[in-house]
């Protein structure tokens, strides 16, 4: 028998919810990392949903990143993570800025394991190409 578009989703969700519990305990939690959550379509956002607030499953952490330039008060990630919050699911937002030319060098030089002094026109042209973009630093 056919199933309709809605309830096809709403049996992955179930699913979804099952085998995330299936896989995690409280001696072994799951993180997920998810990048990029500002492309998201309707669905997935909807699945995601679906498993961090399943009030079964208290072994799942969940971290997003997005850009927060390109997320409005509209797009569909800002209201989910509203509906998210209404369920009493505790949202941690971080910030990550730009860092300065300095903190490039001192990544740059640990990454290579090598005195700062050497790294400093490498770490000088990094810096010029990210904007000291964490994220296009490591």
């Amino acid at each position: 028998a056919k199933i309709g578009s809605m309830e096809a989703l709403n049996q992955l969700k179930f699913i979804f919810r099952l085998f995330v519990r299936a896989i995690s305990s409280s001696t072994q939690p799951l993180l997920l990392f998810l990048d990029d959550m500002q492309w998201a379509d309707i669905a997935s956002l909807e699945l995601i949903k679906s498993l961090i607030t399943d009030a079964e499953n208290k072994c799942l952490l969940l971290i997003w990143s997005y850009r927060v330039n390109e997320v409005s008060d509209t797009h569909p990630l800002t209201n989910i993570l509203k509906q998210i919050e209404v369920k009493g699911v505790p949202i941690k937002k971080i910030t990550v800025g730009n860092v300065c030319r300095d903190t490039v060098n001192e990544l740059v030089s640990d990454a290579l394991q090598t005195s700062p002094y050497l790294t400093q026109s490498l770490a000088d042209i990094v810096y010029r190409k990210s904007s000291g973009n964490v994220l296009c630093i490591v």
